[in-house]
């Protein structure tokens, strides 16, 4: 009995130990429950790896602790995945979700949204919350596509609302209705 556990746990181990030692030797394969912290200034970009097989939910975040990042989530061909960024500054978490519609290694690439010169370092954490097998619903709704993708502020917010807030646009036209002292607005102002 006692040499049947020996063996049995020989077994297990020597079939574990070559996982393990390709999870600590790529420093950027993501495990879940295991944060990474870093360091990233303007102009770096830092790539992470996660093996998925096909019908896998991932579901990670990345924790801004004084920087403004953007994470892009790729397919194993390379292929963009989606740019997740959601307004919230340089604090707080970056969401991603993603069902695999493929096996292979997935890489998510974190990178500061802006990029100006007097921009300072800033820390984030980016860890593996959930990999798990998708339900039926997740796998035919989301095939191999973020669920939530969010196109950066810089890129679509921003533009959306200079032109819904530029001259003539409803924020301005809201101001010019009524004002304290002026009284009601009486037609466009003349240039």
């Amino acid at each position: 009995m006692r040499c049947s556990k020996a063996i049995l746990l020989f077994i297990i181990l020597t079939g574990l130990l070559p996982e393990l030692a390709k999870a600590q030797s790529d420093p950027n394969s993501l495990q879940p429950g295991v944060p990474i912290e870093r360091t990233i200034a303007r102009g770096q970009s830092h790539s992470f790896t996660v093996s998925m097989e096909k019908d896998q939910v991932l579901q990670l975040v990345v924790d801004q602790r004084g920087i403004d990042v953007v994470v892009r989530l790729f397919s194993p061909e390379g292929k963009s995945l989606g740019v997740f960024d959601t307004p919230n500054g340089n604090e707080g978490p970056e969401n991603v979700s993603l069902t695999a519609d493929a096996s292979g290694v997935y890489r998510i690439e974190v990178s500061p949204l802006g990029q100006t010169e007097n921009m300072a370092p800033g820390r984030y954490e980016i860890k593996i919350l959930e990999l798990r097998r998708a339900t039926e619903q997740e796998s035919e709704r989301e095939g191999g596509r973020p669920h939530r993708p969010v196109l950066t502020d810089a890129v679509a917010g921003l533009q959306g609302a200079r032109s819904a807030n530029g001259p003539g646009g409803p924020c301005r036209r809201a101001r010019r209705r009524h004002h304290p002292r002026r009284g009601p607005a009486r037609g466009p102002r003349s240039p």
